[in-house]
């Protein structure tokens, strides 16, 4: 099912559907919405998010990518790895994306769009 409602902006929110069942936790699909091919990913926390399916780097289509954990550091020389599923890396040179906002781990200057996601009465809406 997909409808289409205007938005408050310059976006349109589209609907996906129920979200039983939609994504696993740690799961990537590669959507159609309207004329756009749209990645949604759920993190470990259980979130969805939406994101452009190709790679800033090299346009590579990252729907073949895996989210991953990722390393996180309170003090300099002690790192953790978190896996909580928040990192979505590029399937031909590793490049890692930061799911929540698209910006790449390596430099900070490159991201890829996202776009935001609303789950509403059981429902996900993805406005692009």
């Amino acid at each position: 099912m997909h409808i289409v409602q205007p938005s408050v902006g310059l976006s349109v929110k589209h609907l996906l559907g129920p979200v039983d069942g939609l994504l696993e936790i740690g799961q990537i699909r590669l959507v159609d919405i309207g004329q756009r091919r749209v990645l949604l990913v759920r993190s470990g926390s259980g979130d969805y998010y939406a994101l452009r399916h190709l790679c800033a780097h090299q346009g590579v289509d990252l729907s073949a990518g895996r989210l991953t954990g990722r390393l996180k550091s309170l003090n300099v020389g002690e790192y953790e790895y978190v896996d909580d599923f928040e990192s979505l890396r590029c399937p031909r040179h590793g490049y890692q994306y930061d799911v929540r906002s698209g910006q790449t781990w390596f430099d900070t200057r490159v991201r890829i769009k996202t776009y935001v996601v609303t789950v509403y009465k059981g429902e996900l809406w993805v406005d692009l």
